[in-house]
């Protein structure tokens, strides 16, 4: 799929760029993009903190959780690459998980450096009990846009970022050393 929407993306910029529908050295198209995705960021930030405030967490602890459910990451490298954030911030985030007694920590027999991060019982059925919660946010991104709509923007998110991963030298060597 990856490898689908990589030879679709360049094709499409190759084509626009070729036909001069889209200048890709219009640094106000870039600088509008750049305020677009964090306003869209920081509104679903806000609306997702409004919904974890009842559970005691923070959006960062809310998506390790998710994240372990979903087989996304098992330790704190994988998810300070999954996140994008630093993996210091986010030792924080899995230590008052831990103390909690939402998620265990196991040291890798083959790498002592390493542990995995585990959903305990409870860790497991307030990730499931959230996601619920998180879903009425689609909700109303789907209400306001249509799902289709959604679904679109998803798309040309997940385009857009591969296109800059592909074409953009630190992006393509930071997602292969950095990449689940």
């Amino acid at each position: 799929m990856k490898n689908q929407l990589k030879l679709y993306a360049e094709s499409k910029i190759d084509q626009a760029s070729k036909a001069g529908a889209f200048k890709p050295e219009s640094a106000r198209t870039v600088r509008e993009v750049i305020l677009l995705v964090n306003r869209l960021q920081k509104a679903l930030w806000h609306a997702a903190e409004l919904t974890l405030t009842k559970e005691d967490l923070n959006v960062s602890q809310w998506l390790i959780l998710s994240g372990i459910a979903r087989g996304e990451g098992a330790t704190l490298t994988d998810f300070s690459r999954l996140l994008a954030h630093d993996a210091g911030a986010l030792s924080r985030s899995i230590h008052l998980l831990a103390v909690r007694g939402l998620i265990t920590t196991h040291r890798k027999p083959h790498d002592r450096r390493s542990t995995e991060l585990r959903l305990s019982e409870d860790g497991f059925a307030l990730a499931e009990s959230i996601e619920g919660k998180i879903t009425r946010l689609a909700t109303v991104l789907g209400a306001a846009l249509g799902v289709a709509e959604v679904d679109q923007i998803t798309l040309l998110m997940e385009r857009s970022i591969l296109a800059l991963e592909e074409k953009t030298p630190y992006l393509r060597i930071h997602r292969q050393v950095h990449s689940i």
